[in-house]
């Protein structure tokens, strides 16, 4: 018996998201789901009911051969005291969920109050967000196309399909209204044998699970499932491709509907409190075995790692959620051994423990709450904390700085950990070693060990905070970074012996100052309006980001190193707090003067910002790492300088920030952001507060933005590649006008017709800049156009003369786009037809190239300037029957490109 297809997995995954999200969003259900209207189009959302007079509709041999409707739920034999009351809420166990789902789960999530989780959420800060008319229009624009997407799909769909699509997004929007307490869903994978397979295949399957109340509404709520399960039965047994089965196991019955031509199998049943529903082979009755056989037995109930992760981050969570990710990530980095070794995957011992990877969502208390969510990942094994990280380092940064982070470390035993890695050919170890290679030479070592026997001394606390200023087109002057290493106060001779060979090592000279009782040291040129002596600064980051326009002969000869350091010392104004020492790094002389002042006016620090503070209270006492985001300033920024400076270079010059959510209704509701790592034995506990949980501000607004940024680019190139392809045509026809045929080839053209200055018009979207000499022209790998020569003015005008190899074209249709090749006809004409028309229309034309093999709807993902392909466009194969045809002369040929899927329609004007 086949199962359920892989590829089904992600839009079952969503469908109860996609069920839930208007409500969620504050959107009334009853504007969102309409019953079936006779003789009227089909609903978005189908309501399950009884087929009734639809069965008597249905065609006759359908109808006879269509098994009896499933019978009533019989009444579940007595569990537990035989003495106990009759109503079944009252033998109630009050079962959890994660008793039934399989050990074996790849992923499991989980609320243990679904109806508290949605109070938490409509007075968290993201709620707020998302209500904004602003937001929440793109959102859900972007969710109703999800939904229309799936219940839709890519046009190739049958009847069978489309109507059970349609009836599963029915069920889980009826689902979703029964869900008060605790609910779950878990996948997993099993080894199905198919008959005349030669090897068994690996199946998906997810369950499900529902929990009811202990009371007399509970049992409401059970009698409610049953009915809609029955009526979602009936609902398809009217069709003969559908089989249904009642088993039992034990006291507990299963019912099951099969349909072998759409690789389904699904089934229900009632545990106790629980409603389960699963999809895929044995799933539920798996569950049950699990329960009742097993008595708990392979269950995640007694699965030591779920015990242990729910206990460190999902005890107090509104939602926790564990993924089994090892099999996946090894798959991954099978030709990556450095990178294993960095997650540690190499340690058997590390493989055996499940779940890797487990997270816990809870939103903090008071209005315009933020959320708080914990990670524990256990993939990298055997770390050890170097102890908890006080921050100390927060004195040295503004109290507007805008980020800050703060780790402990020992520089020593990380290069030595660092360079222990991989082995010769490397990425990482091979970069460390041109480092180490250049750190030897810049202190005179002699060797790389004496080099990291130099470094010894930095070990404590590692910092980087830094301040934002705006105005300017700099981003390096806008965002002016500090780097703080901290010391041991008795090395501080051999501390100033490497920084004075470091310096001196660039072949600049450093100028000295005393500054609020601290040694100040920078680069002659490095203060505007100073006596440079004719020296210009070289700062690090400008060497190393290829000298921001310089010219060759004016970067650094010598070696790299920041343009300014300082040595300071920082005591705390706090009781028992010891005097620490640092060395602060930075290009920004302004930047390293602020740190410096900071340490002396320890009241206009970062450690005495309450946010900071507040942040710092909530996370773990022995914390390693901790860090800090001023996401409100950061929404500023990203608004009024780095966005608008981006959008400035992109193909769309005409305001990237018109897609976005106004400045002013984001930044209320945001507040700042922090995060902290805590080293465990059982691997890292990461924590994150922020009032759009951990989600960068960059991310959220993308969300909304990035697909109609991504539609009105696509279509600026498509425009442009079909206005070029004009101006081709109309250098053929002076060609043929003056010597009565057409080029034999297309460089032909080329200075006569086409301007060599004007060589761009043939290049590829796909391959900026490749097309600069006339032969170019002839390279179709440069310019994905192929030329079919041989035409004379006497052939019929319908003939091809030149088309595209991967398509450009962009063409709308029932609110979807899909991609179409260019194609230039004799008469001059330039229209989009699709791939498979196109095949068509080229059998048995002469002149074609041999091996040419249309890239069928190649996925269309533009960068800054150029289009680039991608196999994860959000494309999916199509072939619509019956859909309408390209534009312009190709109105004939149905489409059968792809389409831009989710995210792909423009904005409307």
């Amino acid at each position: 018996m086949r199962t359920l297809k892989s590829r089904t997995v992600p839009a079952l995954l969503g469908l109860a998201l996609l069920a839930s999200l208007p409500a969620w969003a504050g959107v009334a259900e009853g504007e969102r789901a309409k019953p079936i209207q006779a003789g009227g189009e089909k609903p978005e959302t189908v309501q399950v009911q009884l087929p009734e007079k639809a069965a008597a509709a249905a065609a006759a041999p359908a109808a006879a051969e269509a098994p009896e409707p499933a019978p009533a739920p019989v009444p579940r034999a007595p569990v537990g005291d035989e003495d106990a009351p009759t109503a079944i809420y009252q033998q109630w166990k009050a079962l959890e969920p994660h008793q039934l789902i399989p050990d074996k789960s790849v992923f499991y999530a989980a609320t243990s109050n679904y109806s508290a989780t949605k109070d938490a959420f409509f007075r968290s800060a993201l709620q707020g967000l998302i209500a904004e008319p602003e937001v929440l229009e793109p959102l859900l624009d972007t969710w109703d196309r999800m939904r229309k997407g799936y219940l839709h799909g890519d046009g190739t769909l049958s009847p069978l399909q489309q109507r059970r699509r349609e009836l599963e997004v029915g069920l889980f929007d009826e689902m979703v209204k029964h869900i008060d307490l605790h609910a779950a869903f878990a996948l997993d994978f099993v080894q199905v044998q198919k008959a005349g397979a030669a090897a068994p295949r690996e199946a998906p399957r997810f369950l499900f699970v529902i929990s009811l109340p202990k009371t007399e509404r509970g049992e409401l709520r059970q009698q409610e499932l049953a009915d809609l399960m029955d009526r979602f039965s009936a609902s398809q047994l009217i069709d003969r491709h559908y089989k249904d089965n009642v088993s039992n196991v034990g006291a507990y019955r299963i019912q099951e509907l099969k349909c072998e031509e759409l690789d389904l199998e699904e089934s229900w049943a009632f545990v106790e409190n629980l409603f389960l529903y699963g999809r895929g082979p044995g799933i539920v009755e798996e569950a049950l075995k699990v329960y009742q056989v097993n008595k708990g037995a392979g269950s995640l109930q007694q699965n030591p790692g779920y015990a242990s992760s729910f206990g460190k981050v999902g005890e107090d969570a509104n939602l926790y959620l564990q993924l089994d990710v090892m099999n996946y990530v090894k798959a991954a980095l099978n030709n990556n051994p450095l990178v294993a070794r960095v997650l540690g995957l190499e340690s058997e011992e590390a493989q055996k423990i499940r779940p890797q990877l487990a997270i816990g969502l809870k939103v903090m208390d008071g209005d315009k709450a933020a959320i708080k969510e914990k990670w524990l990942w256990r993939l990298s094994q055997g770390e050890q904390s170097l102890g908890p990280c006080k921050a100390v380092s927060a004195y040295l940064a503004s109290n507007n700085s805008l980020f800050f982070e703060a780790h402990q470390f020992n520089l020593a035993d990380s290069i030595k950990k660092a360079a222990s890695l991989g082995g010769e050919g490397e990425g990482g170890p091979a970069m460390l070693r041109t480092l180490l290679a250049g750190l030897q030479s810049s202190l005179g070592a002699n060797d790389q060990g004496e080099v990291i026997r130099r470094l010894e001394p930095f070990k404590g606390e590692m910092a980087f905070n830094f301040s934002y200023i705006a105005g300017g087109d700099d981003l390096l002057e806008m965002f002016q970074p500090v780097l703080a290493l901290e010391f041991n106060r008795a090395d501080l001779a051999e501390v100033t012996t490497t920084l004075d060979k470091l310096s001196a090592a660039t072949n600049l000279t450093y100028q000295k100052q005393q500054f609020h009782g601290a040694e100040l040291y920078y680069q002659l040129g490095a203060i505007p309006g100073a006596d440079n002596q004719g020296q210009q600064a070289k700062p690090l980051l400008d060497v190393l980001l290829g000298g921001s326009g310089r010219k060759d002969e004016e970067k650094a000869k010598g070696a790299p190193f920041f343009a300014g350091y300082a040595i300071v010392d920082v005591s705390p104004q706090v009781a028992g707090a010891q005097t620490r020492w640092f060395v602060l790094f930075s290009d920004s002389v302004k930047a390293l003067k602020k740190a410096i002042s900071q340490s002396r006016v320890q009241r206009h620090s970062l450690a005495q910002r309450e946010e900071f503070k507040q942040l710092g209270d909530n996370f773990d006492e022995q914390r390693s790492t901790v860090a800090f985001l001023d996401l409100p300033r950061m929404t500023e920024a990203l608004y009024r300088q780095i966005l608008p400076q981006l959008a400035r270079g992109s193909t769309n010059r005409a305001g990237v920030l018109e897609f976005l959510p106004p400045e002013n209704i984001v930044v209320p509701h945001l507040s700042a952001m922090g995060w902290a790592v805590t080293m465990h034995t059982e691997g890292r506990m990461i924590e994150v507060i922020s009032p759009t949980g951990n989600l960068s501000l960059l991310g959220l607004v993308s969300a909304f933005a990035l697909p109609k940024i991504q539609a009105e680019r696509q279509l600026e190139v498509s425009r442009r590649i079909d206005e070029n392809i004009r101006r081709i045509s109309l250098g053929l026809h002076l060609y043929a006008a003056d010597f009565d045929r057409f080029p034999s080839r297309l460089s032909d053209l080329v200075p006569g017709y086409v301007r060599v200055e004007d060589l761009a018009v043939f290049e590829s979207p796909f391959k900026k800049g490749a097309v600069k000499r006339a032969e170019d022209v002839d390279d179709i790998e440069k310019t994905n156009l192929v030329y079919l020569p041989g035409r004379s003015l006497q052939d019929m005008s319908d003939q091809i003369m030149l088309f595209e190899i991967r398509p450009t074209g962009i063409f709308a249709q029932q609110e979807v786009y899909r991609t179409v090749h260019h194609v230039l006809y004799l008469d001059g004409r330039v229209t989009m037809v699709p791939a498979s028309n196109l095949r068509q229309k080229l059998k048995g034309v002469r002149g074609l190239p041999k091996g040419i093999e249309l890239q069928q709807g190649a996925s269309v993902i533009l960068g800054d300037n150029a289009l680039s392909p991608s196999s994860r466009g959000g494309m999916t194969a199509s072939s619509p029957a019956g859909a309408a045809g390209a534009a312009g002369e190709g109105r004939e040929d149905p489409l059968s490109g792809y389409n831009f899927g989710i995210g792909g329609r423009p904005s409307k004007k």
